[in-house]
C-alpha cells in the first residue's frame, strides 16, 4: 500500500483521498462552506440586475407565451419545435432594453438554435500554436 503525508497534519495515510481520515471532515466542511458562499455571492450579484427581474416579470411571461403561440411554436431557423424566445437586439444594450417587448425584436428558437446563437455548450478550439494540432478543421479528432 502506498502512503503519502497529509498536507494539513503531516501524518501518513493511504492514497485516494486529499487528506488523512482525521483532517478529511474539516476539509469537507470547509469545501461545503466555500461552495455555499460562492453560490450566495453569485445569486446576489445576478438577482439585482434589471435583466433578472425582467425575465421573471408577468409582462415578459405573457409576451413570450403570446409570441410562441402566434408563431406556432416553430423555430425560425430550423423549423423544429421551439420553446424559447430570443431577443435579436440583446436587452443588456440600451437599444435592446427599449425594444424588449417589440415583436420585431423577438425570434422564436428551439433550444439547440438558441444555444448556438449564444455560443453555449460549444466545444472549445484546441488553441495549440507551437505544437501540431490533433484536431482536423471540422473539430473532430484527426
Amino acid at each position: 500500500m502506498l502512503l503519502k503525508p497529509c498536507p494539513k497534519c503531516g501524518k501518513l495515510y493511504a492514497y485516494g483521498k486529499p487528506y488523512c481520515p482525521e483532517c478529511m471532515p474539516k476539509y469537507e466542511a470547509d469545501k461545503a462552506k466555500y461552495k455555499a458562499e460562492n453560490a450566495k455571492r453569485y445569486d446576489q450579484k445576478r438577482k439585482g440586475t434589471r435583466e433578472y427581474k425582467f425575465y421573471r416579470s408577468d409582462a415578459w411571461k405573457r409576451t413570450a407565451f403570446d409570441t410562441l403561440r402566434k408563431r406556432k411554436y416553430k423555430c425560425e431557423r430550423c423549423g423544429e419545435w421551439a420553446e424559447q424566445v430570443h431577443h435579436i437586439q440583446p436587452i443588456k444594450t440600451p437599444e435592446g432594453w427599449k425594444r424588449r417587448f417589440d415583436p420585431t425584436n423577438l425570434e422564436i428558437l428551439c433550444i439547440r438554435c438558441h444555444n448556438a446563437e449564444h455560443k453555449r455548450f460549444q466545444k472549445k478550439s484546441c488553441g495549440a500554436r507551437s505544437i501540431t494540432c490533433v484536431h482536423s478543421s471540422n473539430g473532430n479528432r484527426a
